[in-house]
């Protein structure tokens, strides 16, 4: 018995082309491109479209994949490649609640609904400008040693930071770094005018041109 690795999808048009222009009977358009009758027959009834992927249907749309793939090369390309978990989000946030629940729910790995607040991660401090830019952003590693894959997975013309403190959170050493060797780069080469303002929040850096704001919690009295 033929099986799909026994045909390619020219045999599977041409079988298709002989039986409707009565060449061929179904069965010997079978026989003779070596395709199971039955994958022939629905398709010369209509049954299963012409150009059906072989398998398992997917849960995405074409459009729907395209959207992740953007994404993804998006997130590359500012040297934050995505996590498979982040992957399963953004397409349980594609799919409808019914769609999630009959298809996505029972397959989710590692439950990460349950437990992915308690999963340790990587905190980065993100700069939007003013204009919708984006400059390079911090990643911070908590009291511990920078990975090296991480480290090698950086494009050479990467202007992003990486940084550890003993508590994970940005301190006066580690802006001050990200300032004047990522952050003044990032400002050279897309020609932006000095002064720029940064708002930050209790830390001072004066240094390369760059005047840090600090963050307002309150309404100054008149």
């Amino acid at each position: 018995m033929a099986t799909r690795n026994d045909y390619s999808d020219e045999d599977l048009k041409s079988a298709l082309e002989d039986v409707k222009s009565g060449k061929r009977s179904t069965s010997g358009a079978a026989k003779f491109y070596g395709i199971p009758r039955s994958t022939l027959k629905d398709r010369v009834l209509g049954y299963v479209p012409v150009e059906k992927r072989m398998g398992p249907s997917t849960f995405l749309t074409d459009a729907e994949e395209e959207v992740i793939v953007n994404h993804i090369v998006s997130a590359q390309k500012r040297a934050l490649p995505v996590t498979k978990d982040t992957v399963m989000s953004l397409v349980n946030s594609l799919l409808s609640d019914e769609r999630y629940t009959l298809e996505i729910n029972q397959d989710r790995p590692y439950q990460f609904g349950r437990r992915g607040s308690l999963l340790p991660g990587e905190m980065w401090l993100a700069n939007v400008g003013a204009d919708g830019s984006l400059p390079p952003p911090l990643i911070i590693y908590p009291n511990q040693r920078i990975p090296i894959p991480v480290l090698e997975a950086l494009p050479s013309t990467s202007v992003v930071a990486i940084g550890k403190s003993e508590s994970g959170y940005i301190n006066n050493e580690l802006l001050y770094e990200y300032l004047v060797n990522s952050f003044d780069e990032w400002l050279t080469n897309q020609n932006v005018q000095r002064p720029v303002i940064v708002w930050s929040d209790k830390h001072d850096v004066r240094d390369c041109g760059i005047s840090v704001y600090f963050k307002v919690l309150f309404i100054f009295s008149p």
